[in-house]
Parts: structure tokens; C-alpha cells; sequence
């Protein structure tokens, strides 16, 4: 299945990350608010988040997914 939308975690200052709290706003089109959503890792893992905020207005589905994340010094995740 298609993702609805794809996020990109990067260290630019070469530092090792560990265990941050990070969030990432949501937005995509729906007839309406789905009853789950699921953050997969690249690999297409889950990951463990949780969703805030979730509402429609019109057909747009609004949010923000909040997960936590390490990355290594010059890396990436999700």
C-alpha cells in the first residue's frame, strides 16, 4: 500500500540523537477520519507513535504524529 506521506529524520550537526521525541504535522485527503494510521520505518516495520489533533475539514484529514527516534551522527531514519 501506497504511503499517504513520507518522513525523513537527518542529522545535519554530527551529533548521535538517542531516543528524541519528534513530530511531524499530517495532511492528506480523505472522506473521512480513518480509524487507524500505522508509521512504518523504511524497511516498512511499524513503529510505535501516537497521533494528536486528528480532524477533517472538507476532504482534508489533519494531524501530527509523534514518535521517537535515534540516529547516528550524519544518518537518517524513518
Amino acid at each position: 500500500e501506497k504511503p499517504l506521506q513520507t518522513f525523513t529524520v537527518k542529522d545535519h550537526l554530527q551529533h548521535a540523537w538517542s531516543n528524541e521525541l519528534v513530530h511531524f504535522p499530517i495532511s492528506f485527503r480523505a472522506w473521512r477520519v480513518p480509524k487507524a494510521l500505522t508509521l512504518t520505518d523504511v524497511a516498512g516495520n511499524p513503529v510505535l507513535c501516537q497521533v494528536s489533533g486528528l480532524g477533517r475539514s472538507g476532504w482534508t484529514v489533519t494531524g501530527t504524529v509523534w514518535t521517537v527516534v535515534s540516529v547516528p551522527p550524519k544518518g537518517r531514519t524513518l
